[in-house]
C-alpha cells in the first residue's frame, strides 16, 4: 500500500516528477511514495498493477508538463496508462493534486475531453525552476494537511519572505540577525573571521539568488547558508586564505543573472543545535535546489571553495568526497581547506538523497558540450552547526 503515488508521463515532465519523488521520500520518512521509475518489464500486468496501486493510496499526485492535457485528451483510453491513472482516481475517490511543471500553464477546458477537463478544474500547485524550494514547501505543507498530519517545523526562507515580514529596514536587519547568530554559533575571537553588518547588508541584498534561510513556524532565523561567485584572481586569494571574511566587497562577484562558468566561495552552511535534526536536510537540500535553478539558466559553479571550522563541517566535507588542501604560507585565515571534484561532490550528494541526479545529469551534460575540459574542481569546505570563515 502506498501514500502517495506519483502519476507523470516518461516524455513530458519525467525529470521533475523524479524530483518530487525524491523529495517526497526524503520528507516523508515514514510513508511510502510510488512512482513507476523503471522501465516497464514485458508481459507484466502494469495495468492491473497500476489500478491496485492507486486504489490503495491516499493521495494521488498528477505531474503536468506541457503538453499532459493535450496527450491525455487524444489518448486511447485502452493504452494510454496516464489516462488509466487518471480514471482510477477518479472513480476511486482518492484525495487528488495536480502539480505543474516545466512551465506548464492552466489549459482551456473547452479544448479538452471530460477526463482531462477533470482536472483541469481542480485547484492546483506549482514546481518552477526558479523557487524549488519554496514550491515545494507548499506541496510538503499540502500533503501533510491531507494525511492529517501537523505542518512542518521548518520551512526554508528567501528575499521574497523577509521582504513580506514587514521589517522597517530588512537589508540591515537580515543582516544583523545573520551576523548574530553566527558569533552564537561559532564564537568568533577576530572581527576579520565575521565581517561587519554593513558589509553584508549590501552584499546578501544584492546576491539574493546565493542565499537561503531556515525559519520554524514563528518565521525565525533558525539556519542559512550563503555562497559568493567570484571573479577568478578573487577566488584563487579567497581558496589559499588570503582574503579574509571582513575584505569580501560587492566588487570581487559577478553578477549571476548571466549564464556563464564561475568559481564561487561557500561562506556558510549553519544550524542552531536544537533544530539539526529536523532542519539540516532541508537546509543542505536548498543549496543543490539553487544550483538546480542557476544550471536552467546556463549558470554553472565550476569551483566551490571553503573553510572548515568544527568537526561536524569536516565530517560534512568528506561525506561529500572532499580532501584537504594546503594554504598558502602567507595566508590570512588559520584553518582547514578541504576540495574536491564537482563531479564526485555532486555524485556524493546524489547518492546521499540530498539532491536529484537532474542536476548531476545537467552538468555533466554542460561538462560534454563545453569546450574546457569537463570536470571542473570544485574546492569546498563547510562547517557544523554553522560553517564560515
Amino acid at each position: 500500500m502506498s501514500d502517495i503515488f506519483i502519476s507523470y508521463r516518461w516524455t513530458d515532465g519525467a525529470s521533475s516528477a523524479r524530483l518530487i519523488a525524491q523529495h517526497l521520500t526524503r520528507a516523508f520518512p515514514g510513508k511510502k511514495v510510488f512512482w513507476d521509475q523503471d522501465q516497464r518489464s514485458p508481459g507484466s500486468d502494469l495495468e492491473a498493477r497500476l489500478r491496485k496501486s492507486i486504489s490503495e493510496s491516499h493521495i494521488v499526485l498528477f505531474v503536468i508538463g506541457l503538453h499532459w492535457f493535450t496527450r491525455l485528451s487524444q489518448a486511447d483510453a485502452a493504452k494510454d496508462y496516464c489516462r488509466i491513472e487518471v480514471e482510477t482516481a477518479l472513480a476511486t475517490s482518492k484525495e487528488i493534486i495536480p502539480v505543474y511543471v516545466d512551465g506548464a500553464r492552466e489549459p482551456e477546458q473547452r479544448d479538452l475531453d471530460d477526463v482531462a477537463r477533470s482536472i483541469a478544474g481542480m485547484e492546483f500547485l506549482q514546481i518552477r525552476h526558479e523557487s524549488f524550494d519554496s514550491d515545494l514547501d507548499q506541496l510538503r505543507n499540502a500533503i501533510r494537511k491531507k494525511l492529517g498530519l501537523a505542518p512542518s517545523r521548518h520551512r526554508i526562507a528567501n528575499i521574497n519572505d523577509v521582504i513580506g515580514w514587514g521589517w522597517e529596514d530588512p537589508a540591515k536587519r537580515l543582516a544583523e540577525i545573520l551576523v548574530r547568530l553566527d558569533n552564537k554559533l561559532l564564537g568568533f575571537s577576530d572581527p576579520r573571521d565575521e565581517g561587519t553588518v554593513e558589509q553584508w547588508e549590501e552584499i546578501f541584498w544584492n546576491h539574493s539568488e546565493h542565499w537561503r534561510l531556515l525559519v520554524d513556524n514563528d518565521d525565525n532565523i533558525v539556519g542559512y547558508w550563503e555562497m559568493h561567485l567570484l571573479f577568478d584572481e578573487f577566488y584563487r586569494e579567497v581558496k589559499v586564505g588570503r582574503i579574509a571574511e571582513d575584505e569580501l566587497s560587492m566588487e570581487m562577484m559577478p553578477d549571476f543573472h548571466f549564464g556563464g562558468d564561475y568559481p564561487a566561495y561557500l561562506s556558510m552552511i549553519g544550524i542552531e543545535p536544537g533544530h539539526k535534526n529536523d532542519g539540516i536536510g532541508l537546509l543542505i537540500e536548498s543549496f543543490f535546489f539553487v544550483l538546480l535553478a542557476g544550471a536552467f539558466k546556463r549558470l554553472f559553479v565550476s569551483e566551490i571553495t571553503a573553510r572548515a571550522w568544527t568537526k561536524d563541517g569536516k565530517r560534512l566535507c568528506r561525506q561529500l568526497g572532499m580532501k584537504e588542501v594546503q594554504r598558502a604560507e602567507d595566508a590570512v585565515v588559520d584553518v582547514e581547506h578541504r576540495s574536491g571534484s564537482m563531479r564526485d561532490i555532486l555524485t556524493c550528494a546524489v547518492d546521499r538523497g540530498w539532491t536529484s541526479s537532474w542536476l548531476l545529469e545537467l552538468y555533466e551534460s554542460h561538462w560534454t558540450t563545453a569546450s574546457a575540459p569537463g570536470d571542473p574542481v570544485v574546492r569546498i569546505v563547510v562547517t557544523s552547526p554553522v560553517s564560515r570563515p
